[in-house]
């Protein structure tokens, strides 16, 4: 067990890990011991979204894997290459987004990508 100390109230707690969020038993307070304080103040949904989406003139498999009203996490079943600041159209169950990619994660082991989005127009009121 790693004692962490809570960066709002500064009570002592104690995880397994040090990265994942986790709320502050005392307070409340979202936060990690390794990252500090929760910086998304929106609320993210977990539900999976398969869809299919074009990069590079190429057709991806995709997945939405957690999304709120301003954001999409995907995970895309493929290594490729994503640039920061890049838009991408996403269409998903008749739903038409713009998002910008803020960062990704290649994991070439289980031949996955994993990229964080800003949506920048549209809507994807997935429920």
């Amino acid at each position: 067990m790693i004692r962490l100390d809570c960066p709002s109230c500064k009570k002592d707690s104690y995880s397994a890990a040090v990265e994942p969020f986790r709320p502050c038993p005392y307070c409340g307070e979202v936060y990690s011991g390794k990252y500090g304080l929760e910086k998304r103040n929106k609320k993210r949904n977990k539900k999976a979204f398969p869809f299919t989406f074009k990069h590079n003139g190429y057709l991806c498999d995709a997945s939405i894997i957690d999304f709120s009203k301003d954001g999409v996490g995907l995970k895309i079943f493929n290594n490729i290459s994503m640039s920061k600041g890049e838009v991408i159209d996403l269409n998903v169950n008749h739903l038409f987004a713009k998002a910008q990619i803020r960062w990704t994660y290649n994991n070439p082991e289980l031949n996955i990508t994993v990229a964080g989005c800003k949506i920048l127009s549209g809507n994807l009121n997935l429920k």
